[in-house]
């Protein structure tokens, strides 16, 4: 993955905390999603592109963004995976999502679904809660380093029916464990301050954990 070729998108759902917004849309690509302006706006900011249907945004209220892309409310996609395939198409491999995680259970679930997308197309997403404290991204077949300092909660759920998975340096370790989608095991790990490894050595699983610990 090219961590240069990175999207940031803004979704619908309010953001309590707009610096960790800040900080990551530098020098990033970034995509509005519909009533996602109204958070732009609070921030005096215009997308490079701004897709929508218009159905959480008057027309009438968007300005002035780069490029525009109005879809028809009667579609298969939502807007945001509307916006996550048309970027991948321009190259782009690494989305942050703020203001898809919350609000309505519906979208949330179908935002997670995105996550499991951009792996089969060789990509990465990061969804933020509304807080921006709390990181929820998913990973297949691969290792994940997080730091010394890192502080809080880590959970681990498996996406796929069953995964294999091992965890090293937290207060519950797992070696080469099957977690299954059907059974919570993985939730409310701890950061002991040590270098946690967390290895997908089958599967697909979603991990949840505080932003900045992760090692990019």
């Amino acid at each position: 993955m090219n961590p240069s070729k990175k999207a940031v998108l803004i979704g619908a759902y309010p953001i309590g905390d707009f610096e960790v917004l800040k900080k990551e849309r530098e020098g990033a690509f970034l995509l509005c999603c519909d009533g996602g302006y109204k958070t732009l706006e609070k921030l005096g900011v215009e997308p490079d592109l701004f897709v929508g249907d218009f159905d959480t945004l008057p027309k009438k209220e968007l300005k002035n963004p780069k490029e525009v892309i109005t879809l028809n409310p009667i579609k298969d996609d939502t807007d945001t995976f509307y916006a996550v395939k048309w970027a991948l198409e321009k190259g782009f491999t690494t989305f942050y999502f703020f203001g898809c995680l919350g609000g309505k259970v519906e979208h949330s679930l179908a935002n997670i679904q995105i996550l499991s997308y951009l792996i089969d197309h060789k990509a990465r997403g990061f969804l933020f809660s509304s807080d921006s404290k709390t990181v929820l991204t998913m990973g297949e077949n691969e290792t994940f380093r997080f730091k010394r300092d890192a502080k809080g909660m880590f959970s681990l759920f498996s996406y796929t029916p069953n995964a294999l998975v091992t965890e090293k340096n937290l207060k519950y370790t797992l070696d080469k464990a099957e977690l299954s989608s059907s059974i919570p095991l993985g939730v409310s790990n701890e950061f002991i301050g040590e270098e946690a490894e967390v290895t997908i050595h089958q599967g697909k699983a979603i991990l949840v954990y505080p932003y900045g610990g992760l090692i990019r």
